[in-house]
This record gives C-alpha cells, structure tokens and sequence, in this order.
C-alpha cells in the first residue's frame, strides 16, 4: 500500500502545474549568450554603411513545428521600422495577414527565447550567427511530458537595408 501512494504521489507532482522540472540545459549560460548576442545584433552592420540601430531588414525564416503546413514557410519577411510589412513564401505568394500577424522579426525571436528562460522550459538549443549575433536557429521543448509542443525557428539570409528618411 505505501508503495502505491508513494507512486501516486510522484505522477501527482509530475503532472502539477506548479512542479517545477529541472531543465537540461545551462539556464545562466544562455541568458548570458542571450544578452550578448542581442548587443551584437543591435550595432550589426551586415558591412554595410548603415547605421541608428537596426529596423529594417530582410530575412528569411521557417518554423519546424506539429502545425498546418502554411504556417511552418519558409517566409521571406521584410522589417520596416521594426516591424513587420510583408512575408511571402519562396513560391512568391503573399502569406496570409493572420499568418503574418504570428511571426516573429528577428528582435521577436530573441524574445522568445528570454521567455523560454523566464518561463524554464524543459530544454532548449539556441545558435547565434558569429557576426551579427542573431539566432541561427532556435529550438524549445515545453515539457518532455507534452507530445508536439517543439518548436524550431530557423533565421537565415539576414540582409540590412537603408534607413529610412521620414
């Protein structure tokens, strides 16, 4: 019977929403790299001559994801001011406004990657580019006790562009 309830007991607390399951990566060390690789990001020239920050650019990105197939791309997106103004398939055609309204620029995804460390999911793997400092890749598991909660973004063909004279 004590046998029973200790087992009982454990599932109970690995299944509570508030137990808290160590995580299998290096919490401080990606926070770390996390800051670092923004700082980076944030003065990135791409080697070209412009300057003030970066928002606008041109980027391509892919979600590896258990979602409809239109929402995974890859999309070619183009950041204006920081925001988000167009994203289109590799075929050419226009993505959805909906679609486009769930992705993230590339400041978005170093968001999302703060929230996963805030939030200690489970695992995550994360490659910054050597020269700009922005994800390459970024992959997260919730909890290993949900089935198709992954998420992988994948950040290429980051491309600056001029400033904008308002």
């Amino acid at each position: 019977m004590f046998k029973i309830g200790l087992v009982q007991t454990i599932v109970m607390l690995a299944y509570s929403p508030n137990a808290t399951a160590a995580t299998k990566y290096d919490k401080e060390a990606e926070a770390a790299a996390l800051e670092l690789n923004r700082a980076q990001w944030s003065t990135y020239s791409g080697g070209s001559t412009y300057s003030g920050g970066i928002s606008n650019y041109e980027f391509k990105i892919e979600r590896i994801c258990f979602c409809p197939v239109e929402y995974r791309g890859p999309f070619n997106v183009e950041v204006l001011l920081g925001e988000i103004v167009s994203a289109t398939y590799e075929s050419g055609k226009t993505a959805d406004s909906d679609i486009v309204q769930g992705l993230p620029t590339i400041e978005g995804v170093f968001g999302q990657i703060e929230k996963a460390l805030d939030q200690e999911y489970e695992d995550l793997k994360v490659t910054y580019d050597e020269k700009g400092g922005f994800p390459t890749s970024f992959w997260y598991d919730t909890s290993s006790m949900i089935a198709d909660d992954e998420m992988t973004f994948r950040v290429s063909n980051v491309q600056l562009l001029p400033s904008l004279d308002l």
